[in-house]
């Protein structure tokens, strides 16, 4: 992983056939350290393991998705902060686009500076491009089939239609004539920080995103008082939901399991928790919480633990969000908590309702209300939000 800087650089670069997309996107890497991420590649890579021909990445399936989001996701998070030129001329496809970008966000984080090029030559141009690509293509076939019959050789004579470009660009990308003008737009923006960046916590951002986490964003951060970082599972709808439960928090000591960089922690502080504590697997994880929690001047407490065999402390409130889904045993998990806690906050797929009320039942707890949580999971199904309550 690069080390952070203030804000990386991601180049979507699209265009026709032939218009000196991939030239442009080797003389940024060459010249200035970009990645090249190369679609051409990515689409073959998607085929293969779907096995479907090339025309069939056009589509719009679940299964197309996934595959891209796979390879994106293995690309941006083994090359985390690196500058990119993600270049394609299926970069005009809306899905591979915004697969790419969901998959950007959640490894860059919202302030990197995000930039399309459509390259478009003139006819004249474009054309000679054309002509010299397509002889290149041809010889290539040629001399790697030399060894085939004629009759076997299909391909020596097909040279490809002249694209004229009718495919619509993606909304907001800049269509430029020459190579050069995305070279200088990228010197020229090579320290530049995005608009959104709050300067005066630039240093908690950088904490939080070097930090070796599996995903840095993906939990909301906020400093006095404001947002600095949204969260890529938008954690601030989630505490909407946890309010909407009526929980009564002042004076409690609660339990906040996988708490990551803390932010239920902290808001459950906001909320008049008397003791706040933590528990987090990831040891970066509880570090940057640790930090937050002196920027915040928190009393929160977080400590490394895995919950799947450590003990659980004894609290007033145990809150379980967005983490039950990796548990291994859940009804002896489930039982754990309630045999410390005399309230549970717990977000429950609608596949693990019946399991969880059935351990819960006959420990005394009894459900006081549950609201429809935001965000659906495709393993454990719509999640809600619940509050059980001791007898």
């Amino acid at each position: 992983m690069t080390e952070y800087t203030h804000s990386p650089k991601i180049i979507c670069l699209t265009g026709p056939r032939a218009a000196g997309k991939t030239t442009v996107a080797k003389q940024l890497a060459d010249e200035l350290g970009y990645l090249h991420i190369w679609l051409d590649g990515i689409n073959g890579q998607v085929c293969e393991q779907l096995g479907i021909e090339l025309a069939q990445v056009n589509l719009h399936t679940a299964e197309n998705q996934k595959a891209y989001a796979d390879i994106f996701r293995d690309i941006l998070k083994g090359n985390r902060y690196q500058n990119i030129v993600f270049e394609g001329e299926r970069i005009r496809f809306p899905y591979i686009l915004h697969t790419f970008l969901n998959n950007a966000m959640n490894y860059y984080g919202e302030y990197a500076v995000i930039k399309g090029f459509s390259l478009s030559p003139d006819r004249e141009t474009h054309y000679k491009y054309y002509k010299l690509r397509e002889i290149q293509r041809m010889k290539k076939y040629i001399k790697d089939n030399a060894h085939r019959s004629p009759e076997e050789r299909k391909g020596d004579n097909l040279a490809r239609e002249f694209d004229l470009n009718t495919m619509p660009d993606p909304e907001g990308f800049e269509v430029v004539e020459s190579p050069e003008a995305i070279m200088e737009w990228a010197r020229a923006n090579a320290e530049t920080h995005h608009p959104s960046l709050p300067r005066e916590y630039a240093e908690v951002i950088k904490k939080v995103a070097d930090s070796e986490t599996y995903t840095p964003f993906y939990q909301t951060i906020e400093v006095d008082g404001k947002r600095i970082i949204s969260g890529m599972t938008r954690s601030d709808r989630s505490w909407k939901n946890v309010s909407m439960l009526g929980v009564d928090f002042s004076g409690k000591r609660v339990v906040d399991l996988g708490s990551m960089h803390g932010y239920f922690s902290f808001k459950v502080e906001e909320c008049g928790a008397a003791e706040i504590i933590g528990l987090e697997l990831n040891p970066s994880s509880v570090s940057v919480a640790e930090y937050l929690a002196g920027v915040r001047d928190s009393v929160a407490e977080f400590r490394i633990c895995d919950v799947n065999k450590d003990p659980l402390p004894e609290c007033d409130i145990m809150m379980a969000m967005n983490m039950l889904h990796w548990v291994k045993d859940l009804e002896g998990f489930v039982t754990a908590m309630g045999e410390v806690s005399k309230e549970l906050v717990m977000e429950i797929g609608e596949t693990q309702i019946k399991r969880i009320v059935s351990v819960l039942k006959p420990l005394g707890f009894s459900m006081r209300k549950t609201v429809k949580s935001h965000r659906p999971d495709k393993f454990i199904g719509q999640r809600y939000l619940f509050h059980f309550v001791k007898k």
